[in-house]
């Protein structure tokens, strides 16, 4: 007996130890957790390189330059997904019968693995040929524009295919065929090498829209709902106002949640009817915020504000708002150097057209100026019209009332600030366009931002002071090898007098350096500044400001771990006095490393700048300390 139970509990071991045996990769995986991946071999790849399928993986190796080990967590289901990815990758490429399998091998050291990716090409398909059937004659020519997408030769991409066949459908869905159907078929020679695909188009009948139907509204009139619509029943069908309307609803600001959705009737291929339903935000709100923000002649800030306001003025859509701004200066010196009162009024229509007029009167006491030592008082009145041309860009017109009142001034103040307590009054008229296109406004990887403005400051306007001002900046994001980002921004500032005006005061002027422009300087350090020969003792040394300013960075983007990231940067500009007196051999280099700690609300960033063309200047380089990426 004692025998049998002895060899009973041998048998049940060797039961439970089995699986590990047989599939002991598997089961390894499964209690695995985090480890460091100090290799990615991938084998049996022949047409596809082992950069572009590692590329496609989610986990990656350690690398020499991390600081801290990166680690991967490795179960079955992550390990099961990479292998998603690599098969994916290949049947994309016109590999259909490819497959692939992950295998975790245990390093020399614990907590460290070799991972390997075994490939099983097969065969390759290419596209033999690619032509549509059906559809409606007018469409003909577009519809090949989108098929010629399809080229014939290539790897067969069945995504691709069913992308085609997307566009196709939302061509006809623009254009009033609601019940449009495309179904493409691939004919596959014997030995799966060719394909020959063709695109069946059954357009239906032309419809237009029907009922539409709102429900969801208690405070807002059904009219501003229906003004925000880009269709009306009875308009040719089109899937694109559609979604312009919901935009728009959504733009309003009236709104938490818009929902759109056609009612369709196949059978019948009736007009189908559009059910708009809405869930209003209350009109009355108070809003306190408090955060860090951006200054570009000042390092690092801190603000707070609260506003009380109606957004949805008896239920019109018209918005009113009183409000208080306060910003800190936290780096370099501390000090509470603007508070703003605001007035808003915004009427969302303007001419039966959507260019909201915004009116804003502001107020601001005792403000710090960021360069010399002294305080002033504005009063201004702005009159913003902005018309959208795309969700992407817009033009804003201003028509700007200030009014600016500089005290606390030395008995024996220079000259320049003394005439500017005699500039009072100024009236701009701005006019601005930009175009954005960045994948993400606070983290961007991909895509362009381009902003262009200009002031009439005086002249036929009136005032104490006439000037133009000029401001172009752009731009540009792009991603290379995986992780890195390559950011790049383009920026020129210029400025003339005309007229009877022969200063230009110190807030109309430019200044640079610091953790917004040229990193290695301190704010507003780079350029210009007073000497003994134009000012009194105090103020030698003092910023001077400029009538140019031209200003390039250069960043390279990636992250490291967890929520961090890092930089390498190159900042190239300077400041002239005025625009006859630039050089090229004027301008300044600096380079450096910053680290960036990723929030909800963009990154944390801190930067270290070295000055290495310096044209005269003195060695050496500034921390800086700010919040979002520079640009």
């Amino acid at each position: 007996m004692t025998r049998f139970l002895y060899r009973f509990c041998l048998l049940l071991a060797f039961l439970l130890l089995l699986p590990s045996i047989a599939h002991p990769q598997e089961l390894h995986s499964k209690t695995r957790g985090f480890v460091i991946i100090d290799d990615i071999k991938v084998n049996g790849n022949k047409a596809l390189s082992s950069g572009t399928i590692k590329s496609q993986l989610t986990v990656s190796q350690n690398r020499w330059y991390n600081i801290i080990h990166k680690k991967e967590r490795l179960t079955d289901r992550v390990i099961e997904y990479q292998k998603s990815l690599v098969d994916s990758l290949y049947h994309v490429n016109g590999f259909l019968d490819a497959s692939s399998e992950i295998k975790i091998n245990s390093a020399d050291k614990e907590n460290h693995v070799q991972v390997e990716v075994n490939v099983v090409e097969g065969p390759r398909t290419f596209l033999k040929s690619v032509n549509f059937r059906g559809g409606v004659e007018d469409l003909n020519d577009k519809t090949a524009d989108i098929v010629r997408n399809l080229r014939t030769g290539s790897p067969y991409n069945h995504m691709l295919v069913s992308e085609i066949a997307y566009r196709i459908r939302s061509l006809y869905t623009k254009n009033g065929y609601a019940y449009c159907r495309v179904r493409p078929v691939a004919e596959f020679s014997d030995d799966a090498t060719e394909v020959s695909i063709t695109i069946n188009i059954e357009a239906g009948d032309l419809t237009t829209f029907g009922e539409i139907n709102i429900e969801g509204l208690d405070f807002t009139e059904p009219e501003v709902v229906r003004r925000e619509i880009q269709f009306k029943k009875g308009d040719i069908y089109n899937e694109e106002s559609m979604y312009e309307s919901h935009r728009f609803l959504y733009n309003s600001g009236l709104f938490n949640y818009v929902s759109m959705n056609p009612v369709y009737y196949p059978e019948k291929q009736e007009p189908p009817d559009i059910n708009i339903s809405l869930k209003e935000r209350k009109p009355n709100y108070l809003n306190l915020r408090t955060g860090a923000g951006q200054d570009r002649q000042r390092d690092l800030t801190l603000n707070a504000s609260a506003e009380y306001g109606n957004r949805n003025m008896f239920g019109t859509g018209r918005k009113i708002g009183l409000g208080v701004i306060s910003s800190f200066q936290v780096i370099t010196r501390q000090a509470n150097f603007k508070n703003q009162f605001i007035f808003s009024y915004t009427e969302p229509w303007i001419f039966f057209t959507r260019m909201p007029l915004e009116i804003k009167l502001t107020y601001e006491p005792n403000t710090l100026s960021a360069t010399q030592d002294y305080q002033y008082d504005r009063y201004s009145a702005a009159f913003t019209l902005t018309r959208e041309l795309s969700p992407e860009t817009e033009f804003k017109f201003t028509e700007d009332f200030e009014s600016i009142n500089i005290h606390d001034l030395q008995g024996d103040q220079e000259e320049i600030f003394r005439a500017e307590q005699e500039i009072r009054l100024r009236r701009k008229f701005i006019s601005s366009f930009r175009t954005d296109k960045r994948d993400n406004i606070l983290m961007p990887t991909r895509g362009y931002f381009t902003q262009i403005s200009f002031e009439y400051i005086g002249g036929i306007q009136g005032g104490d002071i006439d000037l133009v001002k000029l401001h172009f900046s752009w731009n540009r994001y792009q991603v290379f090898k995986k992780s890195n980002v390559f950011a790049g921004r383009l920026q020129l500032d210029w400025l003339k007098e005309f007229g009877e005006t022969e200063i230009v005061p110190i807030e109309d002027r430019f200044f640079l350096g610091g953790a917004s422009t040229i990193r290695g300087y301190r704010e507003n350090q780079l350029g210009p500044k007073f000497e003994s020969a134009d000012s009194i003792q105090s103020l030698i040394g003092n910023p001077k400001g400029g009538k140019l300013a031209i200003l390039g960075n250069f960043e390279l983007r990636r992250s490291l771990f967890w929520r961090f990231g890092g930089s390498t940067f190159i900042d190239v500009g300077n400041l002239w006095e005025d625009p006859e007196e630039f050089k090229l051999e004027d301008f300044r280099v600096t380079a450096g490393l910053g680290l960036q700690f990723f929030t909800p609300i963009g990154p944390i960033r801190a930067d270290y700048g070295i000055r290495v063309i310096r044209a005269g200047d003195e060695s050496g380089g500034a921390y800086h300390f700010s919040i979002l990426y520079i640009f």
